[in-house]
């Protein structure tokens, strides 16, 4: 009965040494595997594109393409993450605001957005760029190219980098 009891102790302080064990080997597969999660997504955005520091020349809105028209500045458009802005020119006049940018989600917003007030001969272009800067909530972007966009609607404004 001694020699019962002595192996069900030992089974049973055996258990749970390599219970004890394989929780912690668990535990540290779910940080790793966490770490890597998240080295993955810091990878992937720091090898994508950037919108920020780049100077982006509009190329169509709304569907049309801007090549030929005649413009008093060429309309662009520039974000800076550092201060939360985004600045640019509309063709006529100089704007800029406060923007709310996500990276992951390639989610963007524009608020506070300001103006000059010259007047130039055509502003339409400039009407319907701010127009869409106040309604865009989302940003997908290529090697050359970004578009504006709200919700799943086809792109509102593409801009290609632009050759400074």
């Amino acid at each position: 009965m001694k020699k019962i009891l002595f192996f069900s102790t030992i089974v049973t302080a055996f258990c749970t040494i390599m219970s004890c064990s394989c929780r912690k080997a668990q535990q540290t597969t779910a940080t790793t595997n966490a770490e890597i999660n998240q080295a993955v997504v810091e990878n992937a955005i720091s090898e994508s594109p950037s919108i920020t520091g780049t100077r982006w020349k509009l190329v169509e809105i709304n569907g049309k393409s801007i090549a030929g028209m005649t413009f008093a500045s060429e309309p662009f458009i520039e974000f800076d993450s550092e201060t939360n802005r985004v600045s640019g020119n509309s063709g006529c006049n100089n704007f800029s605001g406060e923007m709310e940018l996500n990276k992951i989600h390639n989610s963007i917003r524009f608020s506070k957005m300001i103006t000059t007030r010259k007047a130039c001969i055509d502003m339409s272009i400039e009407t319907q760029l701010m127009e869409i800067l106040s309604i865009v909530d989302n940003y997908s972007l290529s090697e050359t190219s970004l578009s504006l966009n709200k919700a799943r609607m086809a792109p509102l404004a593409r801009f290609e980098v632009m050759k400074q």
